[in-house]
C-alpha cells in the first residue's frame, strides 16, 4: 500500500492541489473535490474498492473531515463507507465537538415538516436536518411498511435517516410541538410531528428525543395514531387535501376521492 501512495500522491497534488483540500472548510467544495480524487484513485490507478478507500482515508486525516461535522456530513463518505472502514479497522467516527446546540424548537420542526412534504424543494436544508441528529440514530417503528422505518429497533447512521425522510412522501404534516405523557403534561426532550401520508388516512406521529438537553436527537420513534387521540381541528387539517406544492400532491388520495378518481 505504501508503494501505492508513493506513485499517486504526486500526480493527485498535481492535478487537484491537495494542499487546498487539506485545508478545505466549504462542505459542498470539499465534496466535490472529495469525489473526483476518489474516481481518480480508482479509474486512473487501478485500486480497488478497499485500496481506494484506504487511499483515501489516509487524504482524509490531513483535512479537517474528522473536526468539522459539516465536511463530515458533505456525502465525501457515505454511511456505508464508514461502516466498510470500520470493518477494516480504520475507524472514521467524527472527533470534533458540536458546531452548536440542539434546541430542536418549533423553527426546526417547521423546517422538518417542510422537508417531508417536499424534500427535492428543500434540498438546501439538508444540512441543518443532519446536524439535529446523532450519528446513529435509534428508530422505533410499526410493522405496516408505510412509513419507510424499520419495523424493530435498529440503529442507522444520520445520512441513511435522512433517506428515509425523504420517501416518507407526507401529504400534511402539522401541529408539531412537545410530547405529552400519559397525565397529558409537556415531556421533557420529547418533540412530536403529526403527520398523513400520500397514499394513505391513516395519521402518524414522528417523536424525536434527545437523550441530553441541547444535545443531537439520538431516538426517533414513529407511531399509528387512533383517531381519539388527535383534536378534531388536528385530524381536520391532516386529512385536507395535499396542498398544491406539496411533491407528488397529485397522488394524494384524498384529492383522488375528492375528484372521484
Amino acid at each position: 500500500m505504501g508503494q501505492v501512495k508513493i506513485h499517486w500522491g504526486d500526480e493527485l497534488n498535481k492535478k487537484h492541489s491537495l494542499t487546498e483540500f487539506y485545508n478545505a472548510t466549504d462542505p459542498d467544495s470539499f465534496r466535490d473535490r472529495c469525489i473526483k480524487i476518489r474516481k481518480e484513485l480508482s479509474s486512473e490507478y487501478g485500486l480497488n474498492v478497499f485500496d481506494t478507500l484506504n487511499s483515501l482515508r489516509h487524504l482524509l486525516k490531513y483535512t479537517k473531515f474528522l473536526r468539522n461535522r459539516n465536511l463530515y456530513n458533505s456525502g465525501c463518505l457515505a454511511s456505508g463507507d464508514i461502516e466498510l472502514l470500520e470493518g477494516m479497522g480504520f475507524p472514521m467516527r467524527f472527533e470534533g465537538l458540536p458546531a452548536q446546540e440542539v434546541s430542536l424548537d418549533n423553527a426546526d420542526l417547521k423546517m422538518l415538516a417542510g422537508y417531508f412534504k417536499t424534500p427535492v424543494a428543500n434540498v438546501g436544508n439538508e444540512r441543518q436536518i443532519l446536524n439535529l441528529f446523532a450519528d446513529q440514530v435509534r428508530v422505533l417503528s410499526p410493522d405496516d411498511k408505510v412509513t419507510f422505518f424499520a419495523s424493530d429497533a435498529e440503529q442507522i447512521g444520520r445520512q441513511d435517516l435522512l433517506q428515509k425522510f425523504k420517501l416518507l412522501k407526507a401529504a400534511r404534516v402539522c401541529c408539531w410541538g412537545s410530547g405529552l405523557d400519559k397525565n397529558g403534561e409537556p415531556k421533557e426532550l420529547s418533540r412530536v410531528l403529526y403527520f398523513r401520508k400520500l397514499n394513505s388516512l391513516s395519521l402518524y406521529q414522528m417523536e424525536l428525543l434527545q437523550n441530553i438537553k441541547h444535545k443531537f436527537v439520538d431516538l426517533v420513534r414513529v407511531r399509528p395514531l387512533l383517531d381519539d387521540e388527535l383534536t378534531l381541528r388536528t385530524r381536520t387539517v391532516l386529512r385536507l387535501p395535499a396542498a398544491p406544492i406539496v411533491e407528488g400532491s397529485e397522488y394524494d388520495v384524498v384529492t383522488k376521492s375528492a375528484s372521484g378518481v
